[in-house]
């Protein structure tokens, strides 16, 4: 039985609506690839809240029946995200979900430092 195509399953992923009200859509590139300049949302107090340049990816792994595993994963400057989370070097955050072969998303995991976007 034929799935979906790589391309497909990612944008079926990047429509995803991720809980705590995390936007993959226009954040994250819409293909495989190497890390490439974005900008994500720091959430928190007036001074530490607003767009934060980083670094995005997007890649794509098939099971080979058809499953397709997408994970979105966002690297930052530790010095761009101040307070508790701040530290050293890079930090990054990553998303991963499930696109089976009718489209459908299941959302799988997450890794990595705390996301600047979800800070309160």
């Amino acid at each position: 039985m034929t799935g979906l195509s790589e391309q497909a399953a990612i944008d079926a992923g990047l429509r995803y609506d991720l809980r705590w009200n995390v936007t993959l859509l226009g954040v994250f590139p819409n293909r495989q690839g190497p890390p490439a300049p974005c900008t994500i949302e720091r959430g928190g107090p007036s001074g530490f809240s607003g767009p934060m340049l980083a670094l995005c990816s997007t890649s794509a792994s098939s099971n080979g029946s058809g499953i397709w595993t997408i994970t979105f994963t966002q690297e930052w400057k530790a010095r761009d995200f101040p307070g508790k989370f701040a530290g050293d070097g890079t930090q990054a955050h990553s998303w991963s979900l499930r696109v089976n072969r009718r489209g459908q998303v299941t959302f799988i995991g997450e890794r990595g430092d705390f996301p600047p976007q979800l800070a309160l």
